[in-house]
């Protein structure tokens, strides 16, 4: 299994997104709120699916992450939800799914509290 850890994952550019929402402030925290209910609780539900082998949800839920995870521009966290859409599209969870979901946890669980943190700055200010 290759080096799962968090001080692996490439950090968030919030530049990108800051740019992306022209910016407005309300649209900002609303995006930023979007990804953080998204990088919280889809994983939960992919890991389930692979879990239970159910492709259907494995590919549903994977490619809803990916669509709310957009403005994030995270190379690493698409590809890998791509590959485990992809895995659920060919019926196909095996030991490269399960080395996927668990790095998916260790990017969602490295992103998470920053993002979390820029949304709480943003709805102070």
């Amino acid at each position: 299994m290759n080096n799962i850890t968090q001080n692996s994952v490439k950090p968030v550019n919030f530049g990108k997104i800051w740019e992306n929402s022209g910016g407005r402030k309300k649209f900002l925290i609303d995006i930023l709120s979007s990804i953080v209910d998204g990088l919280r609780d889809y994983p939960v539900l992919i890991n389930d699916a692979v879990n239970k082998k159910q492709y259907d949800e494995l590919k549903n839920t994977s490619h809803k992450c990916k669509s709310c995870i957009n403005y994030l521009f995270h190379d690493e966290l698409n590809n890998l939800l791509e590959s485990l859409e992809e895995d659920g599209k060919q019926k196909n969870i095996n030991a490269a799914t399960t080395e996927n979901m668990e790095r998916l946890k260790v990017v969602t669980g490295s992103i998470l509290p920053v993002v979390q943190q820029h949304l709480n700055q943003l709805e102070r200010l």
